[in-house]
C-alpha cells in the first residue's frame, strides 16, 4: 500500500487501503463511502463530512480525535490492517503488530456501542443498521424510528434541509410528528460538530414544524448533545400557522405529562418566530426538568410568523425546573417571554446568558406568570425598553 500524496492533504496522515475498502472506515471504523482510493495523485471525497472536520496537518474526528493518535505512527508504510469494537474502546490493529486501543467515551456519549444508530448523509435507510458504523441511516427520523430506549443516535458532520412550502409540495403537513418530530422516550442524540438542520415552513397551510417535542400522557425522558446549528424561516403573511422550533411544548388546551429534558447545541436562529418554547403546563403531580444550554438563540424576523417573537418562550404551568444556560439571547420583538396557561403549582427558572438583546418591545416580558425566577446576564442591549 502506497500513501495519498496529494499536495493540499499531508501525506503522512492519511493511507491508501484495498481495493473497494473506503480509507476511514479502514482505520477507524468511522465512516463509510465518503472517501475512495486514491488514483494517481488524487483522493476523491464523496462527501462533505471529511472536509467539515479539517484535513490538513492535523486529521480529527468530529469528536476531536487526532487521527495520528490512532494511527500511531507517521511511516507511511505503517497502516492498518483491522478493527474491533469492545464496549466503548475502538481497538485498531497495524501490520506491524501494534494494537492501539482507544477510548471513544467522550466522543459517543453511551456505554454501548452496538446501541448507536449512525446517521450521514451518504447512508441509507434501506441498509442502516442499529450498532454498524459501517452502514448509516440517510434521514434523522430513519434512525429515530429504529431506535428503542436507551439507544443513542450519532449525527456525522453535514445539511438536513425539510422543506414544507408549497414549492416543495408541503411534504410534511400531517406528518410532524412521524417524519419530524425526533423525540422519543429513553433516547439520546448527538450531533457531531458541523451538523445542520434547516426547517423552511410556509404559514398559511404551513403546520407547525419542531424538531423535538415531547407529546406524551406518560412521563418520558430524551436528551440531545452535541453542536447542532439550527435554522428555521417560514413565507408568506403572520397568520397562526408556518412556526418553525428546535424543542417546542403545546401550550394548547391538551394536558401533556410532564418531561425531562438536557438539550445541548451551538445554535438556534430562526426569522420567522420563537425558536424555543419550553416550560409545562401539566397540571399533575409530576415534575419537568428541563436543562439547556447553547451558544447563540435568536429570533431574527424578518418575514412569517412572529407569535409572541421571543428568543425564549416560556410557559407556566405545572411544577417545574429549567435551567438555561448561553452566550446570546436576541429577538427583534420580546427576548424573554414567561407566560401563564394555567394554575401554577411551581415554577422555578434559572437563567444564565452572558447577553441580552431586545431589538424590538422588550428584553423581558411577563404575562401573569410567578414563581421563583433568577436571570443572570453580564450585558443587556434594547432598543425600547428593558421590562
Amino acid at each position: 500500500m502506497s500513501s495519498c500524496d496529494e499536495s493540499s492533504i499531508n501525506k503522512n496522515y492519511i493511507v491508501q487501503a484495498p481495493t473497494d475498502i473506503d480509507i476511514l472506515s479502514a482505520c477507524t471504523g468511522f465512516y463509510t463511502n465518503n472517501i475512495y482510493n486514491c488514483t494517481g495523485n488524487t483522493l476523491t471525497l464523496h462527501s462533505t463530512i471529511v472536509s467539515a472536520n479539517t484535513i490538513n496537518a492535523s486529521v480529527y474526528l468530529s469528536g476531536g480525535t487526532n487521527l495520528l493518535d490512532i494511527f500511531g505512527s507517521t511511516d507511511t508504510n505503517t497502516f492498518v490492517t483491522g478493527n474491533t469494537l469492545s464496549g466503548n474502546t475502538l481497538v485498531l490493529t497495524r501490520n506491524d503488530g501494534v494494537v492501539l486501543p482507544n477510548d471513544l467515551s467522550s466522543i459517543v456519549p453511551t456505554s454501548d456501542l452496538g446501541a448507536i444508530l449512525f446517521v450521514a448523509t451518504t447512508g441509507d435507510d434501506a441498509t442502516g443498521t442499529k450498532g454498524d458504523i459501517n452502514k448509516p441511516y440517510r434521514n434523522l427520523y430513519a434512525a429515530k424510528s429504529a431506535s428503542t430506549s436507551g439507544d443513542t443516535v450519532y449525527v456525522f458532520p453535514g445539511t438536513w434541509e425539510y422543506d414544507n412550502r408549497t414549492s416543495a409540495g408541503s411534504p410534511y403537513n400531517g406528518q410532524i410528528e412521524t417524519l419530524v418530530n425526533l423525540w422519543k422516550d429513553g433516547v439520546n442524540y448527538y450531533f457531531s460538530p458541523g451538523t445542520k438542520v434547516i426547517f423552511y415552513n410556509q404559514t398559511i397551510t404551513g403546520e407547525r414544524m419542531y424538531l423535538f417535542s415531547p407529546k406524551s400522557n406518560n412521563y418520558e425522558t430524551c436528551n440531545v448533545y452535541g453542536e447542532l446549528e439550527w435554522e428555521g424561516s417560514s413565507v408568506g403573511s403572520n397568520s397562526s400557522n408556518g412556526y418553525t422550533y428546535i424543542f417546542h411544548i403545546d401550550g394548547g388546551s391538551t394536558d401533556y405529562e410532564a418531561y425531562s429534558c438536557t438539550i445541548e447545541f451551538k445554535s438556534a436562529i430562526s426569522i420567522s418566530s420563537q425558536p424555543i418554547d419550553c416550560g409545562s403546563v401539566h397540571t399533575g403531580s409530576t415534575t419537568t426538568y428541563f436543562n439547556l444550554k447553547a451558544e447563540t438563540i435568536a429570533c431574527d424576523y424578518t418575514q412569517g410568523q412572529s407569535g409572541s417573537g421571543a428568543g425564549i418562550f416560556l410557559l407556566g404551568g405545572g411544577k417545574q425546573y429549567i435551567n438555561i444556560n448561553t452566550n446570546e439571547i436576541r429577538s427583534s420583538v420580546h427576548t424573554l417571554y414567561l407566560r401563564n396557561f394555567v394554575t401554577q403549582t411551581g415554577f422555578n427558572l434559572n437563567l444564565n446568558s452572558k447577553k441580552l438583546v431586545g431589538n424590538g418591545d422588550t428584553v423581558i416580558r411577563n404575562r401573569n406568570l410567578i414563581g421563583n425566577v433568577n436571570i443572570n446576564f453580564q450585558e443587556a442591549y434594547f432598543t425600547t425598553k428593558f421590562l
